[in-house]
């Protein structure tokens, strides 16, 4: 990624980073760590940085195609690639149309209902006394860490999780 240089500018070169937090108040960027310096003096520096300027490795055309299909568009194909392995990047590839398309509307239909949401929600944030850093705060738990239970049929799809390593 690119790093604010010590003028507090974007810098001219890239580093690799590892990636702390995702959607960081108040401009939602991600928090990277970062190393600096030679063997003898090497550093590491926190910085919190806009998604645009992460980038990975992420460039098979078929790969962003099928993200783009999804709903995914190319400056935010770093982003994803960031927090997930690049065999899930890739698994996007190997869905089917109706799939792709099924995919794409679940997240066209939840960004509309968040954003219709979200002012009722931050409205009793602040009735209750909380701060938007902690709805924030909140909203990225949900969005990332929040365990999900997938109520499944068994009779009908449990041969595939016994067989098919994909499903699992």
């Amino acid at each position: 990624a690119y790093f604010h240089d010590q003028a507090g500018k974007k810098s001219s070169t890239w580093k690799e980073a590892q990636v702390l937090a995702v959607k960081v108040p108040p401009s939602n960027g991600v928090e990277l760590a970062f190393g600096f310096g030679e063997a003898n003096s090497w550093k590491t520096d926190r910085q919190v940085v806009p998604v645009s300027w992460i980038f990975s490795d992420v460039h098979d055309a078929e790969v962003v195609t099928a993200l783009r299909e999804v709903g995914i568009l190319e400056e935010q194909q770093a982003f994803w690639a960031s927090i997930f392995p690049a065999s899930e990047m890739r698994a996007v590839e190997k869905l089917v149309p109706c799939q792709r398309k099924a995919l794409a509307t679940v997240r066209e239909v939840s960004a509309r209902n968040h954003e219709e949401a979200l002012p009722q929600v931050r409205e009793k944030f602040q009735t209750l006394g909380y701060s938007e850093k902690e709805l924030q705060a909140v909203l990225g738990w949900i969005q990332d860490l929040a365990p999900m239970c997938v109520h499944i049929h068994i009779d009908s799809v449990g041969r595939f999780l016994e067989k098919d390593e994909f499903y699992r």
